[in-house]
């Protein structure tokens, strides 16, 4: 790993993890699809904002275009929806603990789909006890939740939904995606997510966020802005 790349490490797990906490509670008051949908939104019109103030342009290259949309798709609105939709049968701890096992299946993949990635047996060994210890967990049925007995598969396969998604995305940016403006392609991957999960989530979960309480107002906005908007950033560059 790369010395200078740590901080930007350091800190996304950081923006993630409280990620995941912040967002099983939004997920109560708004639903799933509707919550992410709005968040994803959110951070959208940040990245709609800091363009116009700064005078910046979109990326011309159809390729930068054709790529972005396709990891906005997969990587971010597959992804973000499956480990939100996850909370709603599993605590916040369980979801991250099991998404965990993203590192291993991208050391997996990129052995076969990225000729400077190889396993060494290190490598291996640490792909095996992760992988062990989230069969582990899922054979034990745990859910985290006090008085639940008996995992939900569907929680189980969310998460799971959300580590291949993850899994494809990295590997796809680092075989086609190398070298392009990391705040152009984070700016269409969100705005294609959103067009691809708002509307769902109003038409399913309905669009009414007048319940919302205050603390729910600011999940959505802290998701937004932290986890959306800066995360994604951080994730690509």
């Amino acid at each position: 790993m790369y010395t200078q790349s740590l901080p930007h490490v350091a800190l996304l797990a950081f923006i993630w993890g409280t990620n995941l906490v912040v967002s099983r509670y939004g997920v109560g008051q708004l639903g799933s699809i509707l919550f992410t949908g709005l968040r994803l939104a959110g951070g959208g019109l940040v990245f709609i904002a800091v363009i116009a103030f700064t005078k910046r342009e979109w990326p011309r290259d159809i390729h930068v275009w054709k790529h972005s949309i396709v990891i906005g798709a997969i990587g971010t609105a597959l992804s973000i929806t499956a480990v939100l939709g996850s909370l709603q049968f599993q605590s916040a701890g369980m979801t991250a603990l099991l998404i965990t096992t993203t590192p291993a299946f991208v050391a997996l993949a990129a052995h076969f789909f990225l000729p400077d990635e190889r396993l060494t047996w290190v490598k291996s060994a640490g792909v095996a006890l992760a992988l062990a210890g989230a069969m582990l967990v899922v054979l034990r049925g745990e859910t985290g939740l006090p008085g639940t007995q008996g995992g939900s598969p569907i929680g189980y396969l969310l998460v799971f939904t959300n580590v291949g998604a993850e899994t494809f995305t990295a590997i796809y940016v680092r075989r086609y995606m190398q070298g392009m403006d990391a705040f152009g392609v984070s700016s269409i991957r969100i705005v294609a997510a959103t067009l691809l999960v708002l509307p769902f989530g109003i038409l399913l979960q309905g669009g009414n966020v007048t319940a919302v309480t205050p603390p729910g107002l600011l999940a959505l906005l802290y998701t937004a802005v932290i986890t959306v908007f800066v995360g994604q950033l951080l994730a690509f560059t």
